[in-house]
């Protein structure tokens, strides 16, 4: 029965031991290192890789944040929606505001822009564009490092679905209930709607 249960899962194992890199274990142990808890939420540091700098990408964000304004006053709706998202990412303490400075070193801008869902109704919600770069210079994806991916193989996944009556499904949004430690806060700013620092 084993061996036959073996072979229909094409010897997928619920427990995948995967090879790591040595680039892969360094990022984990600094992650392991870096890793707290503070006021309840979960601390961590950006892996970033060595000997890569990003540079001051101002004008581009501003730029582009000029063009979600054009867009945004030209649909009532959508401006209501956009502020009102990005005031719950304040309000749950996803997102700090922060004083405007000037000092270029360490600071380095994300993008964002409105994209749509359609689910059962057309829905909106804020991306944040991590791609986005000043010239030549790389941007905050180029300079983190990925990590290995500790998921589950997809096919792995769904042959469990065999084995059991009920599945279920859930949705979470894991990234946003984590903390940047303070010194990685300046790499991921953000341009906000004037009006949204005064409520």
């Amino acid at each position: 029965m084993r061996r036959f249960w073996d072979l229909e899962t094409i010897g997928i194992t619920p427990n995948q031991q995967k090879p790591l890199t040595a680039g892969d274990s360094q990022i984990l142990q600094e992650f392991r290192d870096s890793y707290r808890i503070e006021d309840g939420r979960r601390v961590i540091r950006l892996p970033k890789k060595n000997m890569c700098e990003l540079s001051l990408n101002r004008d581009t964000a501003e730029r582009r944040f000029r063009t979600l304004q054009k867009r945004l006053q030209q649909d009532d709706a959508l401006r209501t929606i956009y502020e009102e998202q990005m005031l719950d990412h304040v309000r749950k303490g996803q997102v700090e505001l922060t004083p405007t400075t000037e000092n270029s070193t360490g600071v380095f801008y994300l993008p964002h822009h409105a994209a749509k869902e359609r689910r059962e109704k057309i829905k909106w919600r804020i991306v944040f564009d991590a791609s986005s770069r000043e010239g030549n210079s790389p941007s905050m994806n180029d300079v983190l490092g990925m990590g290995p991916n500790l998921l589950p193989e997809d096919l792995a996944t769904l042959l469990r679905f065999r084995g059991y009556r009920v599945a279920i499904i859930v949705d979470i949004q894991a990234l946003l209930q984590l903390s940047l430690d303070r010194t990685d806060r300046d790499l991921t700013r953000l341009l906000l709607v004037h009006d949204l620092r005064r409520r």
